[in-house]
């Protein structure tokens, strides 16, 4: 029977087979990336195929992150820099531009832009409306290039396997010389072995993403795709002649007195092609909604679109992920937010909902007139929609799903990873134990200029806008310079060199580390007081707790603006509105689990799918599962539905979200069953 298998995928797909025979039961193990067997919505036993890769093959799964943490960046490049601190400080501070309120007079930072539009730009700004195509086979080359490029290399399977039927490097019969070709060829672990040393099956590094990801991959892709960049104002949709409010009423976000009402947000978009007639899909199409990690830089940006097979170390995630999900059939967006991009002219928020729904809802509005105006209502995008997002993300995930929720979408699920859900608590109180116990990364510490930005009177609307209660010391002093509020707002708004460093270099810090009561000397220090107070006396809520008068330490209107920021009374009214679920590793050092899990409050832990890992590692598991539930059941089972509203005399007929992969399931032993089939004859 081997001596017929002679492709080395079946090969492999064979002996998967046959020692799945001899496996044991794998109902009710604990899942591979720990869903939670609590949740009605997750499966709640690892699934074969997960079960065979990690003791069948060996798959470590801490090396796999581990490799892939150091070829995909979050925010598609460094965040270090090659300059020192003080030249970078000094940089900061020549460059600096005050912001009054809203604009400021200034020329487009991205023009000198490189490794963006790979296609037709190469560098530059592309300008809004900008777009490639893409076929599907251009599609998955780019996807299997940039990820096999990501996955595939030293560490990608275990160095150590127990020794009986799976042998590690240079057991059973593998040959115990590794990558003497350089290319992991020869640096392989025994996928099936016969008496202890005849290895039948062996894998190696570099066939790691082909034998984890590539299945589900095929399945995923299923057109070409049109990418663009979009750019749109809550002011243009609002004010424009064919906006139809019957099913969609976005005015509770896109309110005239709102700060960047009239910015001109931009953001990738994503559409699902035909290749044979060269014409976006027919029919009524879902959308779905990546939110981007924290990045600094203003132009490094899901819009710049650094998807390039040709440079795959250079891939941005926030560009990949919507490019993948477009190809899937859904119309896919990653927005760029206010303040990066196109609306460069704004302030930068963080952790603010205003941010995300100003920076959303305008382009999923536009996408929907644009496409429906475009294709004569051949093609359209439904109210279905899926958000998703980690870390800084994933708290805009829940910001941007309840504006959707307001304005009448159909949210499909709202996937948020390891995000400051619990703002005005957890995310206090943790976050200072953190950094008196040092765990809070030190490179991260401009999170700390980022926030301060954002709630010092800065974004019009906050409750302590224009109050004297800004989040940001008036003065403090780095090694010996002297810095002031309005500094930081600039460096903090304005593109840099060396990304986050000369955010890094304005929050102070000693040679002791984080420790030191100074790395906090940037924030107000009555507010400070507040959360020190709450964490020496174990209560949960500085800003919302009867023991505590945040009036008496002079920051009552801060406190109102991190309340009315936390998401955890709208988390607790979703009820069965619509699904959702919250990916979090218990060793986040960035963002602790507590906000989930403080509290034990069931609209939390319930939906709770907890991975390991730290921030990082963590947060390529949950972007994984982010993007394979697109087909899942669950997702395969969405019909998209005509709106009305820009197409109020067509109603074109109901597609549902995905449709059969045309090159195989994604199940490998189905695709096992239906190539033996074609082996042998259809009887």
């Amino acid at each position: 029977f081997f001596a017929a298998v002679t492709e080395p995928t079946m090969k492999l797909r064979t002996a998967l087979l046959l020692a799945a025979i001899h496996a044991p039961s794998v109902a009710g193990l604990r899942p591979l990336r720990g869903d939670n067997p609590a949740n009605d919505n997750d499966v709640g036993a690892m699934t074969t195929k997960q079960w065979l890769l990690q003791r069948v093959l060996g798959f470590d799964e801490l090396k796999l992150r581990e490799s892939l943490k150091k070829s995909i960046g979050f925010g598609g490049r460094s965040l270090l820099s090659s300059s020192s601190s003080a030249e970078r400080l000094a940089e900061a501070l020549d460059g600096q531009r005050h912001r009054n309120l809203n604009l400021v007079s200034a020329s487009d930072p991205c023009v000198s832009e490189t490794n963006n539009w790979p296609k037709t730009l190469a560098s530059g700004n592309a300008p809004c409306g900008y777009s490639e195509t893409y076929t599907r086979t251009e599609v998955k080359d780019t996807v299997d290039t940039i990820l096999s490029a990501t996955i595939d290399g030293p560490g990608c399977l275990a160095d150590t396997v127990a020794s009986g039927s799976v042998g590690g490097y240079g057991d059973c019969g593998v040959p115990d010389t590794c990558d003497a070709a350089g290319d992991g060829s020869d640096c392989c672990i025994c996928g099936f072995c016969v008496f202890g040393f005849l290895c039948i099956v062996p894998v190696c590094e570099n066939q790691c993403y082909e034998n984890s990801l590539q299945g589900d991959v095929d399945t995923l892709v299923k057109h070409g795709v049109e990418v663009r960049k979009l750019c749109a104002s809550c002011e243009e949709e609002m004010n424009n002649p064919g906006y139809n409010s019957t099913s969609i009423d976005a005015a509770g976000v896109c309110n005239e007195n709102a700060y960047a009402y009239d910015a001109n947000v931009s953001g990738l978009f994503v559409l699902p092609r035909d290749d044979t007639e060269g014409t976006i899909i027919p029919g009524t199409m879902p959308s779905t909604v990546w939110i981007h990690t924290t990045v600094v830089d203003t132009c490094s940006i899901p819009s710049a679109f650094r998807v390039d097979a040709a440079n795959p170390g250079a891939a941005d995630v926030n560009a990949l992920i919507p490019f993948m999900l477009g190809a899937g059939g859904s119309a896919a967006f990653s927005i760029d937010g206010v303040g990066f991009g196109n609306s460069y002219n704004y302030y930068k928020g963080y952790v603010t909902k205003k941010q995300y729904q100003m920076a959303t809802m305008p382009l999923w509005i536009k996408a929907k007139r644009l496409v429906a105006q475009e294709t004569g209502c051949a093609s359209q995008i439904g109210n279905e929609v899926t958000i998703s997002g980690y870390s800084e993300g994933g708290y805009a995930a829940i910001a941007v799903a309840e504006a959707m929720e307001g304005a009448g979408a159909a949210i499909t699920k709202a996937l948020a990873g390891a995000g400051p859900l619990k703002l005005a608590s957890a995310m206090l109180t943790t976050g200072y134990e953190d950094f008196v116990n040092g765990v809070f990364p030190a490179s991260r510490r401009y999170y700390l200029a980022q926030l301060g930005q954002s709630y010092s009177s800065t974004y019009d609307g906050i409750d302590n806008n224009g109050q004297g209660q800004d989040l940001l010391s008036d003065t403090w002093q780095v090694g010996g310079i002297n810095l002031t509020k309005q500094e930081v707002i600039d460096i903090t708004t304005d593109v840099l060199p060396g990304g986050a460093g000369p955010l890094n270099d304005i929050t102070p810090i000693s040679a002791g580390g984080l420790t030191n009561s100074a790395t906090l000397d940037m924030w107000n220090q009555g507010f400070v007081e507040l959360v020190k107070y709450a964490f020496d006396n174990g209560i949960a809520k500085p800003c919302d707790d009867p023991s505590i008068d945040p009036a008496s330490y002079g920051v009552d209107k801060l406190c109102e603006a991190f309340v009315a920021n936390d998401l955890t009374e709208y988390i607790k009214s979703i009820g069965t509105k619509y699904p959702y679920q919250f990916c979090h590793s218990p060793e986040d050092e960035v963002i602790g689990v507590e906000n989930v899990l403080e509290g034990n409050d069931p609209a939390f832990v319930n939906f709770y799918n907890p991975v390991s890992g730290d921030h990082d590692g963590a947060g390529l598991l949950c972007i994984q599962d982010f993007v394979l539930f697109h087909i899942s059941p669950e997702y395969v089972a969405v019909t998209a539905n005509p709106t009305g509203d820009y197409c109020p005399a067509v109603t074109p007929n109901p597609t549902t979200a995905p449709t059969p992969s045309p090159t195989g399931s994604g199940s490998f032993l189905e695709d096992f069953w239906n190539w033996l089939g074609g082996l042998f004859g259809s009887n």
